[in-house]
């Protein structure tokens, strides 16, 4: 599995480390530049929010490094529209022509990510 997700704050550091401590090879675009707003802005929603545009971009600069499973961060019971995201931006860069697998990562517990991880690397 290579794994792509958004750059937010820290969550490279802790994210990176878990999955690579499972098996997965870590894929991500750049971090948030010039080139990956522009793409986000070209392909997000005209009113979206600045932060939508730019992880769409961290998105798609990892898929065009060879991710293919992406993990979206976000929630369910969140207080704004970024729990919304990941679904959002699955759904954009598919209609892209991207082929990955998509894992959202809400609120649940950190074992029940793992092992959806694991199940879709086929290490359990």
């Amino acid at each position: 599995m290579k794994a792509g997700f958004q750059h937010m704050g820290n969550l490279n550091i802790a994210l990176g480390t878990l999955l690579r401590n499972i098996g997965c090879e870590v894929v991500q675009g750049p971090r948030p530049n010039k080139k990956s707003l522009d793409i986000g802005v070209r392909h997000a929603p005209e009113l979206v929010c600045l932060p939508f545009k730019v992880t769409l971009g961290d998105m798609f600069g990892a898929l065009e490094r060879g991710a293919d499973t992406l993990l979206f961060i976000g929630g369910g019971d969140w207080s704004c529209r970024y729990g919304y995201y990941g679904r959002i931006q699955c759904s954009i860069l598919r209609r892209l022509g991207f082929e990955f697998r998509g894992i959202f990562v809400g609120n649940q517990d950190v074992k029940s990510v793992i092992s959806e991880i694991l199940r879709l690397n086929h290490c359990s």
